[in-house]
């Protein structure tokens, strides 16, 4: 006993050891990390790749399609075939259009198209056509929340351009395997300026470019399958000195990745610059098992790229309303395009909290899983039920179906009418909360019927009528009597206490006899008032 004792506060002992040095080093890692701050800088810019949610690529009638066999959705424009020409697909055009004017652009009623060459085996031309010299838009700005409040940086350009191929290497046979589905399809390249100094507001920004696309439906903004990719820019300065040499560190698709990119470079170019080495303009690469990034190679200069214009597209001529006129049958009138403008995240967070009362963490709840819209018309079509109870709907059934049948909320089979019907159900209390989850999981399996159909087809609303609930109670009280004669001796009107468990026992067959279409409530109520009738003498 004595030996368990000492033995305890040995461990005592040593587990407080731990924490303190846990805890000091923690503090010696912020307190490194503050010195830092003071002495260099970050400076950080983005480049998002925005791959354009279009049926077809930028300049082919290829499908673009995710998944899809490899090489089979390949034109021979796409293979760089001899005497193949590009046409310019005007779905992209329309998106990138509407894209920069959500992003406060400055659109270019005349851009161009280049060729910027360097040779990748994904990339059957040799080059990629862009827009280097007159892009379709400029000067932009976003303002996004961040923890510290409202930010706001400066969109440089946006520009379209083609995506490569993929590579896929197969280290263990040493081979290097082909797929030009991706070629060709149509990206908006989103330039910042470096105006941001830490991961946790260019994530912040990330985010609200995602939320801002998706809004739009230019972009499906699903990372995991490279629809949106990042290539970030960091470098280091000493308070009031020019900026420092950047490093990139390129297609990065996914948030946490982003965080910890950014992370890593800047302790990197810490370290070395604090040791007086020299940080190396060159493209990076990030490791996410080791999370530390590696170079890749040194960063191509401009004139490496031997821009020249595209010679088989002429200039793209964008009117608004009063040129309009002069446009053949295919003009894009980007004042059309301006009126098409949806809500945007930073407009439906006013909304949902002005007028739906959400607090901020349910809005950005609601924004990251694509539902706003949704709310919004089942809360109009349910004007006397708080707002906030069909947030938790949302957030409790609709989420876990989701997930159950691998659904995205855009595949969501139950339109906000059937949907607010069932919640009528429920709130007039014809149905429990069980059967309403029930018959939305049916609805949604089946995707041919509502949650309404489906309760009524099955028999499943509640009995409401009073006379057939008593009726049942008086069964079940009788025949728990002939099953045991002194079930109800202890039954005492005015000791409310030590009824309960007696109570509950009823209403527990009851709700069972009732194959679960009573209400526990209105059972207790109608039981505890026929068993003081009855038993009214055991006071």
């Amino acid at each position: 006993m004595m030996a368990n004792l000492i033995w305890n506060i040995l461990c005592t002992r040593c587990m407080r050891v731990i924490v303190n040095q846990k805890r000091h080093f923690v503090s010696e890692a912020k307190n490194i990390r503050a010195l830092h701050e003071e002495k260099w800088l970050p400076v950080i810019g983005l480049e998002v790749h925005a791959q354009i949610n279009s049926k077809t690529k930028l300049f082919s009638s290829a499908l673009n399609k995710f998944m899809a066999p490899p090489n089979s959705l390949v034109s021979e424009f796409d293979a760089s075939m001899p005497g193949t020409l590009p046409v310019l697909n005007k779905e992209c055009v329309r998106a990138a259009v509407l894209t920069s004017l959500a992003l406060n652009c400055k659109i270019n009623p005349r851009s161009t198209f280049d060729r910027k060459h360097y040779f990748y085996a994904d990339m059957p031309h040799g080059y990629q056509i862009t827009q280097h010299w007159n892009p379709i838009a400029v000067d932009g700005k976003v303002t996004f929340p961040t923890q510290q409040g409202q930010q706001s940086l400066h969109i440089e350009r946006v520009q379209l351009e083609q995506d490569s191929g993929k590579s896929l290497h197969d280290n263990e046979d040493n081979v290097s395997l082909i797929d030009l589905n991706r070629a060709g399809v149509g990206l908006m390249e989103i330039v910042t300026s470096p105006g941001l100094s830490n991961a946790e507001d260019a994530c912040a920004f990330v985010n609200e470019l995602h939320l801002m696309l998706v809004t739009l439906g230019t972009c499906e903004g699903k990372m995991s399958e490279g629809q949106l990719r990042v290539d970030v820019n960091i470098s280091l300065h000493k308070p009031g000195e020019p900026f420092g040499t950047r490093a990139e560190v390129k297609n990065i698709n996914g948030m946490r990745i982003l965080h910890q990119v950014i992370e890593h470079e800047i302790m990197r170019q810490t370290d070395l610059l604090d040791h007086g080495l020299v940080v190396e303009q060159e493209t990076r690469g990030y490791d996410d098992v080791n999370r530390t990034t590696y170079s890749m190679r040194d960063k191509e200069m401009k004139t490496d790229y031997r821009f020249m214009p595209e010679p088989n597209l002429p200039p793209l001529q964008l009117y608004d309303d009063l040129t309009i006129h002069n446009a053949g049958v295919d003009g894009i009138n980007i004042d059309d395009i301006r009126r098409e403008i949806p809500l945007l995240p930073a407009q439906l967070r006013k909304i949902l909290g002005d007028k739906y009362k959400l607090n901020q963490k349910e809005i950005e709840f609601l924004l990251d899983r694509e539902m706003v819209d949704y709310f919004i018309q089942v809360s109009e079509l349910l004007p006397n039920t708080p707002p906030t109870q069909v947030y938790h709907w949302l957030k409790i059934k609709v989420v876990a179906l989701l997930a159950d049948n691998g659904l995205m909320m855009s595949q969501w089979p139950i339109s906000a009418k059937d949907f607010a019907e069932l919640m009528s159900l429920k709130e007039n209390n014809e149905i429990n909360d069980s059967t309403a989850y029930e018959a939305l999981t049916v609805a949604v399996k089946e995707k041919t019927t509502t949650p309404v159909h489906v309760i009524e087809n099955m028999g499943w609303k509640m009995i409401s009528d009073i006379t057939m609930i008593s009726s049942l109670c008086c069964d079940v009280i009788v025949a728990m009597e002939t099953e045991n004669p002194a079930v109800f001796e202890k039954y005492n009107v005015n000791n409310v206490k030590s009824n309960k468990k007696i109570v509950a026992k009823v209403v527990g067959r009851v709700f069972k006899a009732s194959q679960g279409k009573m209400h526990t409530a209105i059972i207790k109520k109608t039981v505890q008032g026929l068993l003081n009738e009855k038993y009214k003498t055991n006071a």
